[in-house]
């Protein structure tokens, strides 16, 4: 209620409505900047997020006293190799979001690039590699949980450091 009163009627439950209730993501490695990471999510009205997240962007930086404006978010569009891309890059840190939408979802990452690999992934037929290992671990109950489930494949990645250990 607080926030629809400060964001406007309804601007929970269309929010909400807008992003899907599925999302994967990936840890994907390390920059300069920090880590990069991917996050897939199903995007049910993608005009509907951009226009919430600005709106979060606008009320927050109209918020900001007068000796906090270097804190400002800063929301950029633009379109590059026919997708249209947006960043959301908070004053003063290293960091950002930057994303886009591709077959019904919603694709952000820390970096562009590497939601561009993500895509080009998908659209390459890379599927997921489904061990027995890994099904072994996923709980059998349907529908939405909240819950999370943490997988990391030490022999992919991480396999050069077999070599210095044992």
């Amino acid at each position: 209620a607080e926030m629809d009163a400060k964001l406007g009627a309804g601007f929970v439950q269309n929010l909400t409505a807008a992003v899907g209730t599925e999302a994967a993501m990936a840890l994907t490695g390390f920059s300069t900047s920090g880590p990069t990471w991917v996050i897939a999510s199903v995007a049910n009205n993608p005009s509907v997020i951009d226009s919430s997240l600005l709106k979060l962007v606008e009320v927050f930086n109209a918020e900001l006293a007068a000796d906090e404006q270097s804190e400002r978010i800063v929301f950029t569009q633009e379109n590059a190799n026919g997708r249209t891309w947006n960043t959301l890059k908070p004053g003063g840190l290293p960091i950002g979001i930057t994303w886009t939408y591709d077959a019904g979802y919603m694709v952000a990452a820390s970096e562009r690039a590497v939601a561009e690999r993500a895509i080009a992934t998908r659209n390459g037929g890379s599927q997921l590699v489904w061990s027995p290992e890994f099904l072994g671990q996923i709980p059998s109950s349907a529908g939405l949980h909240p819950s999370a489930f943490a997988w990391l494949n030490a022999k992919g990645a991480l396999g050069i450091l077999s070599a210095l250990a044992p």
